[in-house]
């Protein structure tokens, strides 16, 4: 082996090997938080001022869940929601609680609770 040769081969391969790497681990690293999607109808919507969250309520299996979305990142690499975004996602909600449809709420969990990153609501 020459002076600018490494066991992974020239100066350049090992770049790469480090790049790929990197990259692995960064895609590990946002997978790391669990995602969650369930179907069923609004129960309850409320906004709360305070903090600038949206909290839409359903019941699954019997059970209240709460999913949230807030103009603040809770951590978690969550990036804030902005407020068009809860706006929009207030009316589909909304939309779900007045008719009784079932909505689809797709979050990722942080911390126990569930942050909302998108909302369907199918006919």
């Amino acid at each position: 082996m020459t002076k600018s040769s490494t066991r992974f081969g020239d100066k350049k391969n090992k770049r790469r090997v480090i790049l790929v790497a990197l990259a692995t681990a960064c895609v590990l690293m946002g997978a790391s938080r669990s995602a969650l999607a369930v179907n069923s109808p609004v129960t309850q919507l409320e906004y709360l001022s305070t903090t600038n969250t949206l909290i839409i309520q359903i019941t699954n299996a019997g059970n209240f869940e709460y999913y949230k979305a807030q103009l603040t990142s809770p951590g978690c690499n969550i990036a804030a929601t902005s407020i068009d975004t809860i706006k929009i996602w207030l009316s589909i909600a909304q939309a779900s609680l007045l008719s009784g449809k079932n909505v689809t709420l797709y979050s990722t969990t942080c911390n126990s609770q569930n942050y909302l990153y998108d909302i369907v609501l199918a006919r």
